[in-house]
Parts: C-alpha cells; sequence; structure tokens
C-alpha cells in the first residue's frame, strides 16, 4: 500500500506522518511539501523527523524514513503520472488545510480557495490513481446546531448554521466528495477532529506544534499591552469548547483510514466549559482582570477599556460565536469503538496545555 499525504507539515498532519511511518504495510509515501523561507521541502522534513518529539524509532533512523518517502513541491506533485507507481494501491489522505475563523467578506475567497477550491485539485488529479480519498474535515463543519451532534452530516434534514466562512468551506468541500466520490467509484472516508490541543500520551506530552483557537486566547492574556485595563467577555455558562489532543487525533486517522468508515467526528465525549474554562486560562497566565458576563449583554455597543477594544477587534471577534454557541456534545460510540478516548479532566487538561504553551513563550514550531 502506498500513500498520497498532504499536510505533512502541519499540526495534525506531522503526528499522522510518525504514525503512518512506523506502519509495515506502507511501501511509499508521496508528500506535498513546500519550499518555505529559504528551506526546501526536503529540510523541513528533516526537521520534523529529527524533531525532540518525533517518535525515537523514527529519530533513530532518519536515512530510512527518508528512503520511504518521496517529497514533491507543488509543480511536481500535481504529475502524478511522473512518479506514481500503479502496481500498488493507493490511498490518498488529504490532510493540508487553511484554519481561518474569520467572518469578514474579504477573506472568504481566500478562505475557500484553500479549503475547498485546492481539496477540489487535489480529488480531480489523483481520482485516476486512488482507491480510496480521506478527507481531513473538522468537526465544525455542521455549524452551530446544538444537541447531540451524530457522525453523519449531510442529511436531507441538515440544516448547518455557519459561524463563519472555514466552517462553510469545509462543508461544502466534503458535499462535493461525497457526490463526485461516488460517480468516480472511489471509496470515501470523512474524518473529523475538533479542536486541536496538546498531545495527551507521555511522548513529548502537552507538545502542540501551532498554537491557534484557544491558545490564542491565552496569549493575548499573557501579552496584554494595556496591564490596568480589565476585559469583559460574553460566555454561555453552558456551552463548551470540544477539544481533542493532536496525537489522539492522529492515532485515530491511522487506524481508521483503512476501515469501512465513511464519516467520523474524532472528538472528546465531553466539552470543555467555557465558563470554567476561561478562567482556567487567565489564572494560568496571571491574568486577574476577567469579567464573565451573559451573551444579552452587547458589549460591541460600547467598549469599557482599550484592552477590550483591541480585544473585540482582533481575536474576539473569532471567538465570540464558539463562546456563545448553543450547548452541544457529540456521539462518540464508532469513535471510542476505534480507541477509547484517554480519561482526563477536560478543565485540567486546559490548563496543563496552556501552561505548556506560556513556558515557550506561544513559540509555533517552525519547520
Amino acid at each position: 500500500m502506498n500513500i498520497l499525504l498532504t499536510g505533512a507539515t502541519g499540526t495534525l498532519g506531522s503526528n499522522l506522518l510518525y504514525k503512518l511511518l512506523l506502519r509495515e504495510d506502507i511501501e511509499k509515501l508521496y508528500l506535498l511539501v513546500r519550499d518555505k523561507k529559504g528551506t526546501t521541502a526536503k529540510a523541513r522534513l528533516t526537521k520534523i523527523l529529527s524533531s525532540k518529539t518525533a517518535p525515537k524509532e523514527i529519530r533513530n533512523s532518519i536515512q530510512k524514513q527518508l528512503h520511504k518517502i518521496a517529497v514533491f513541491n507543488s509543480d511536481e506533485f500535481f504529475k502524478p503520472e511522473n512518479y506514481i507507481d500503479t502496481s500498488a494501491e493507493i490511498f490518498c489522505i488529504h490532510s493540508a488545510g487553511f484554519v481561518n475563523l474569520s467572518t469578514n467578506k474579504a477573506h472568504k475567497d481566500e478562505i475557500f480557495s484553500e479549503n475547498f477550491d485546492f481539496t477540489k485539485r487535489i480529488f480531480e488529479c489523483f481520482k485516476p490513481y486512488v482507491s480510496k480519498f480521506v478527507y481531513i474535515s473538522t468537526a465544525y463543519s455542521i455549524g452551530d446546531i446544538g444537541g447531540l451532534i451524530p457522525n453523519t452530516f449531510h442529511t436531507k434534514n441538515a440544516k448547518p448554521n455557519f459561524r463563519n466562512f472555514y466552517e462553510e468551506s469545509k462543508y461544502l468541500a466534503e458535499q462535493y466528495l461525497l457526490k463526485n466520490a461516488k460517480t468516480a467509484n472511489i471509496q470515501l472516508q470523512i474524518l473529523r477532529p475538533s479542536v486541536l490541543g496538546g498531545n495527551i500520551f507521555e511522548n513529548s506530552q502537552y507538545f502542540i506544534s501551532k498554537y491557534m483557537v484557544y491558545y490564542l486566547l491565552a496569549k493575548f492574556f499573557h501579552n496584554n499591552p494595556f496591564v490596568n485595563d480589565s476585559i469583559r467577555i460574553a460566555i454561555n455558562k453552558n456551552t463548551g469548547l470540544n477539544i481533542i489532543p493532536v496525537d489522539y487525533a492522529a492515532s485515530i486517522i491511522e487506524k481508521a483510514f483503512t476501515m469501512n468508515i465513511k464519516e467520523l467526528n474524532i472528538v472528546h465525549s465531553t466539552s470543555t466549559n467555557l465558563f470554567n474554562g476561561i478562567q482556567r486560562i487567565a489564572e494560568t497566565v496571571n491574568f486577574k482582570k476577567l469579567e464573565i458576563v451573559s451573551p444579552s449583554l452587547n458589549i460591541l455597543e460600547s467598549f469599557s477599556s482599550k484592552l477590550e477594544t483591541l480585544y473585540y477587534n482582533s481575536i474576539g471577534i473569532h471567538l465570540e460565536p464558539y463562546l456563545t454557541s448553543t450547548p452541544y456534545e457529540y456521539d462518540t460510540r464508532l469513535l471510542e469503538s476505534i480507541l477509547p478516548i484517554p480519561l482526563y479532566d477536560t478543565v485540567d487538561y486546559l490548563e496543563h496545555t496552556v501552561a505548556y504553551a506560556k513556558e515557550r513563550a506561544f513559540r509555533n514550531k517552525r519547520w
């Protein structure tokens, strides 16, 4: 079996790359990796394999691992006729994605280009070669619907209420694939991780290569430029944010991609309560001037401080729809039959991951 993998330098993709390299039934991995800021694709890949966060088996055999990998830039990657071995069964795992929670219409084209158009391009290019196409979407592609959320999103009764263009672009990409994979007689699998947090297992515990979503709020509090200012944040006290450790998500993908599963949400069985969670974030970075208020209070009508103004004109406008969303949970019975969700307190985990990021000054891993 050979694998085409996109997004290998990403937070989830790099963890998935480790898992795939350790499988004995995979002969070749074809990777799309771009040169970046003067660093070649191969050099970036070598950094990932030699990172202290990589499993020892990989770090101790880098040349062996590189022999198993064929790395291509965009121009080369989209000419599969030049390199694909058609004698082997080929799976495509499309993990690359552009996470941007903006609601600004000026950003819509870029978000759709990276998530919808690029997915379409990948599928159309490789459909003559692959027997299965695995799309890594997001558990939030269903939008703000509340209640108990099943694995199957695309039904006649589905009426997504998208909070941003990111959710919409991923949902529409799923619909495109469901329609066209059937026409092309290609097996399709849609896997949807929720918000990614740091590793939960002992190997590099709490590590994550890029700090996003709730980490951005912690970073905002920690780097507060207005030290005497307070801030009000509106939160639905009954809602939560579903966070899943990135290494668990990668483990599920590695186990599920050969299984006969069409749609699967890779999520925690319990969402992290945001009322408690955001207070814990503030405490962890020693921010003491946070006031949590009801969503019924329209803060946007009048800001009470420079810090509040800054927040609601930056990350706040992107996070607000999640902090005030309808309470929800996911049905995780199928997920846990594949690999049980690690047992831990979700709010404690939130604190530990933020503390880890704080110790490293919220610096993203560069590779």
